[in-house]
């Protein structure tokens, strides 16, 4: 498969505080040619990307930490990467698709729990609330206005920005399409006192609400269902070496990402094609990975390197040099 290599505008440049709101915003530019920099793959016979880079190819905004847990953003339309040296992150991120808040640990890491500030990039200097939350416990409403954690006391919480804190009776698993935090009881996924799904035949360890509302469950860590309007459209067995293991569903959760344990083994990143048309399982080389807003692409961390995959097979893959720690994708 042939691969190129996205190379920087301007090489990368260190900015911080209102130039990075300006890049986040996206002001309207002309996309311009990309341009060579410094900076050099870890593959270096690889043939570099040359010309203008279509917009309609890789759009939207890779916000990531790097190896040294600086804060950094790929505007990808503009093939432009910035980087933010006095933001200090833990390195842990999330973030919602279809906003431009994000919230970025900070202070020790530790493996009950994790501290995040949350933060609009329109507004960087401005804080808007601080979590204490269990690691990937972290789940944001569609429009981004809502966040809502898992405590190490197992309470669940909710901040709604601009109105503050609230307690939750439940640990959250998701948001409906109109900003409801849903639960689990263990067999069911209930917005209220709504049922979004008739009773499962196993244990829900893990549910998505998509873009189109569509929804996935995990059962038993083993297996995932995908329904539409309650109709069951498929269902699949998750290979073994990573059963247990909470999967990354695209926005229509027609895929799902799910990375391999580190047990001597080098990392991988395993892709499942949950409604058909694609390969039933890939295996990428990889340390993370994220699904592209729209669900065509998916963006792989590498040792030295973020991989832009295509999924459609006929295309071929964009490198960017640099390291990520942890990533997502927003638009």
């Amino acid at each position: 498969m042939r691969t190129s290599t996205i190379v920087l505008v301007a090489g990368l440049v260190a900015i911080a505080g209102f130039a990075l709101a300006d890049a986040l915003r996206g002001e309207n530019h002309d996309t311009p040619a990309v341009a060579e920099s410094e900076s050099t793959t870890s593959r270096p016979a690889a043939p570099a990307f040359e010309g203008t880079l279509p917009p309609d190819l890789l759009t939207g905004r890779l916000v990531f930490t790097d190896s040294n847990c600086d804060l950094g953003v790929a505007d990808l339309a503009r093939a432009v990467v910035v980087h933010v040296r006095d933001v200090e992150t833990n390195c842990a991120l999330s973030a919602p698709v279809r906003s431009r808040r994000i919230a970025y640990g900070f202070g020790p890491l530790g493996r009950e729990t994790l501290s995040y500030r949350v933060t609009d990039f329109s507004r960087p200097e401005q804080t808007q609330g601080v979590l204490r939350a269990q690691p990937g416990s972290i789940v944001w409403s569609h429009d981004g206005a809502r966040v809502a954690w898992c405590s190490l006391a197992g309470r669940g919480y909710e901040l709604e920005i601009g109105a503050g804190k609230r307690p939750l009776a439940f640990c959250p698993v998701a948001y409906t399409r109109k900003g409801e935090p849903v639960r689990s009881d263990g067999r069911r996924l209930l917005a209220g006192s709504r049922a979004l799904i008739p009773p499962s035949p196993g244990r829900i360890t893990a549910a998505s609400i998509g873009v189109d509302r569509s929804l996935a469950v995990v059962l038993d860590g083993e297996r995932i269902v995908v329904m539409q309007q309650g109709v069951r459209i498929a269902e699949i067995r998750i290979p073994t070496r990573v059963r247990n293991v909470v999967p990354t569903f695209s926005p229509d959760n027609c895929g799902a990402i799910l990375l391999t344990p580190h047990r001597g083994q080098p990392p991988r990143v395993i892709v499942l094609d949950l409604c058909g048309g694609h390969d039933p399982v890939r295996h990428l080389p990889g340390l993370r990975a994220v699904w592209s807003p729209d669900g065509r692409w998916l963006a792989v961390a590498e040792e030295r390197t973020i991989v832009f995959y295509p999924l459609d097979e006929r295309g071929f893959p964009f490198r960017l040099p640099g390291t990520a720690n942890q990533l997502v994708w927003q638009r």
